[in-house]
């Protein structure tokens, strides 16, 4: 092997520890634009719904996604993970709209599924779990805990802006906080399985 060859073996592979530690850990502005566009996306739906507006949300959330997985370097991993999560987020949704634990305003096909923005809100949601809950990766009990709070927390903060109403707010709490600690331990394994290089 000449002298050349082993300079460009070793740019190579310099090249290619980058885009590991990239993967590995986004870096701060990453960070930072993924936690902005997914409160951006987050108001964007609700407020959307608030006014008798839903497609507002779910265009603004296209946007995002689109630039999410522009930025990412495993896309085809990364849409596997959104769509599974966005399937269980819908799955659970209806669930809780049967037993009556949420209404929504608007944006409902049928009675029983989730309204379109909800859907589209889940796919945003899945955007934060391989960067700004990606420390979440191997905390798989701390991720119960925020589930059991933050679940509940982001629902009642929805309500206020208008986007969901319950019939009983300190049953519908109990319900979503009792989901959520499930819920969120469950998607960030999705993520991590999924997630191309393991953190």
């Amino acid at each position: 092997m000449t002298t050349t060859e082993i300079h460009a073996f070793l740019f190579k592979l310099t090249r290619l520890k980058a885009r590991f530690t990239v993967n590995l850990m986004p870096n701060k502005t990453h960070l930072v634009v993924n936690i902005v566009l997914f409160q951006l996306g987050w108001l964007s739906c609700v407020w959307g719904a608030s006014i008798g507006k839903p497609v507002l949300g779910p265009a603004c959330v296209l946007i995002i996604v689109v630039l999410h997985l522009y930025l990412c370097h495993a896309r085809l991993n990364e849409v596997k993970m959104m769509t599974q999560v966005t399937l269980i987020g819908g799955v659970w949704e209806s669930l809780m709209i049967s037993i009556d634990c949420l209404i929504y305003p608007n944006g409902q096909f049928l009675i029983y599924l989730p309204p379109y923005w909800i859907i589209a809100m889940w796919f945003l949601f899945a955007t934060t779990l391989n960067v700004s809950l990606r420390w979440l990766h191997r905390r798989i009990l701390l991720a119960s805990i925020m589930g059991l709070i933050f679940g509940p927390v982001t629902y009642y903060g929805g309500a206020k802006l208008g986007g969901v109403t319950f019939t009983d707010t300190a049953f519908s709490m109990m319900v979503i906080a009792i989901s959520w600690g499930v819920l969120l331990p469950v998607i960030t394994i999705i993520a991590r399985r999924l997630d191309l290089l393991k953190t």
